[in-house]
């Protein structure tokens, strides 16, 4: 339901969120809208008061839009902040807003009938605020509202209004996030827990700051727990979790580390994981690369000493440039671009040096433009997907690029360069075709 409110005159007022008297007849303007919070003011009814009369307390004389969210089915919200995350890159919305609860059931709007504004400000799910525009000019504004109606049908036209509300459950997540000082990102694993209803339950050490009682409302629980990546790791997850207050539904991690660890508790505690031996390959690049890239010559190593020996053994002779990583890890740490026997060795060592006792990979470095391409599969159909084009990274910026006097093959200058991803552009601008191929190889 779209919600023009045009105002007819704007008398002069400070800046300020009381109600102004009009001395002349002892009213206050726009009292219709500022009725007593006791008067039943629904989440919609606020949100709509606040819309006009920021409008005209900042910007004096123009037209406030909006659109409220009616559901046409019964059901429940799969989540409490549907609205606003769908519109998280909407250009025509001020604001956004949901006015469901956690398990609140929904009813389809009933649009005949008496007093169709009230009760619409009682059943809206939502609403999205136009951007202002200036001045008073209508029609404007109704090509706007068109305009944000097409990208409400373009974000909403899915169901997310369910039969049922969701079950509640908990879930246990092995390591708690960087605190959001250091990255805000992880603040996004708990807005999902909570706007899904899931009780997280925290495993990490003691004094991690979700444990701060300030931080109370984004867990369920919090257990201390030695999270050091060793043979006991999984046993001290199953420990930790007989101590929670309720039954664990499932265990998660978000740490590469901790995968396999997370896998073999779950299969511990009899609940739900994927199989180890899929985890082993994802977490191993050789293995990935035997499963996924068979024809691709690779060349493990388990040090300088063993390379070196097996240097002396090749049919052939390698071919640079070429690419040396760890067969475990993340990041892109410890990965390295090499164009010579020299720097090979050095690359090698280095990854002895910082990762004791993980081997590394030497593979043919592949040159041209990067993709980030995921996926999601359902009984082996694809469902979703999503191809994103990469900037190079540093360990890719041509030499004669960097600061002048630079050796590029001194091992401090090598050490430095990076192929950790330094930002990325969505949706690719690659042709329909090579899209399509990467979707179906």
């Amino acid at each position: 339901m779209d919600l023009l409110f045009t105002p007819i005159s704007i008398l002069p007022q400070q800046k300020t969120s009381a109600p102004l008297t009009n001395a002349a007849n002892g009213h206050a303007p726009n009292d219709t809208l500022r009725t007593k919070p006791e008067d039943g003011q629904t989440k919609a009814y606020l949100f709509v008061q606040d819309a006009i009369k920021r409008n005209i307390d900042h910007y004096g004389s123009s037209i406030t839009a909006l659109k409220l969210l009616l559901p046409t089915v019964n059901g429940y919200a799969v989540r409490n902040d549907i609205i606003q995350r769908r519109f998280l890159t909407c250009h025509l919305a001020e604001k956004v807003a949901d006015f469901t609860t956690l398990r609140q059931q929904i009813r389809a709007f009933e649009f005949g009938g008496e007093g169709i504004l009230q009760r619409a400000l009682g059943d809206a799910v939502g609403a999205v605020l136009l951007k202002r525009l200036p001045g008073i000019n209508r029609p404007l504004v109704e090509s706007a509202m068109a305009s944000l109606e097409a990208d409400v049908t373009a974000r909403l036209s899915f169901p997310w209004i369910t039969d049922s509300p969701l079950p509640r459950k908990r879930l246990a997540m092995v390591e708690g996030r960087p605190n959001p000082a250091i990255s805000t990102a992880s603040l996004g694993i708990y807005r999902a827990a909570y706007a899904l209803g899931v009780d997280l339950v925290i495993l990490d050490r003691d004094g991690h700051w979700v444990q701060d009682p300030a931080m109370e409302h984004m867990r369920g629980e919090f257990i201390a727990c030695d999270l050091t990546p060793d043979e006991g790791l999984p046993d001290r997850i199953v420990e930790a979790l007989s101590k929670s207050k309720g039954p664990i539904d499932a265990i998660t991690t978000y740490l590469d580390d901790h995968l396999l660890a997370t896998a073999r508790a779950a299969k511990k505690m009899g609940l739900h994981t994927n199989p180890l031996e899929a985890l082993e390959i994802c977490r191993d690049k050789r293995k990935t690369r035997e499963v996924a890239s068979a024809d691709v010559r690779v060349l493990p190593v388990t040090g300088v000493a063993g390379l070196k020996e097996q240097l002396t053994c090749l049919t052939s002779p390698l071919q640079y440039p070429l690419i040396i990583k760890p067969t475990t890890g993340c990041a892109s740490e410890g990965v390295s671009k090499v164009t010579s026997e020299a720097e090979l060795l050095d690359a090698v060592q280095r990854n002895e040096e910082k990762f004791p006792g993980v081997n590394s990979l030497i593979e043919p470095y592949i040159s041209g433009p990067e993709v980030d391409a995921n996926f999601a599969l359902l009984d082996g159909k694809l469902i979703w997907s999503e191809i994103n084009d990469d900037f190079s990274s540093s360990a890719e910026i041509p030499q004669n690029s960097k600061v002048s006097g630079e050796s590029p093959s001194s091992s401090s200058s090598s050490s430095s360069m990076s192929f950790a991803e330094m930002s990325t552009i969505m949706p690719s601008i690659l042709p329909d075709s090579e899209i399509s191929l990467l979707k179906s190889s």
